[in-house]
């Protein structure tokens, strides 16, 4: 777990915990959305059609769908900002 918080808090970086609670909830929450994150990137990826597709469809297929997935993880983070500038 401490790994998986480290490697969170580069993630997030420059942003990080000033509290001690807010320390304790980001090294708690650091592993399942890591988890969170590698299943759906198996998900999404993972799909028996695009065995089908010559590699640059696939290529291209994963930069957009990562692309439109990593646009909604900085919208939501943007959102967050006040809340996140607390901890």
């Amino acid at each position: 777990m401490l790994v998986s918080g480290l490697l969170f808090l580069l993630y997030v970086f420059p942003s990080h915990p000033k509290t001690g609670i807010g320390w304790v909830l980001f090294f708690l929450l650091a592993l399942p959305l890591i988890i969170v994150g590698e299943k759906l990137g198996e998900l999404i990826l993972n799909r028996k059609f695009l065995n089908q597709w010559p590699s640059l469809c696939r290529i291209l297929y994963g930069v957009i769908v990562l692309s439109v997935i990593c646009a909604i993880i900085v919208g939501v983070l943007y959102l967050l900002k006040p809340v996140l500038d607390k901890w």
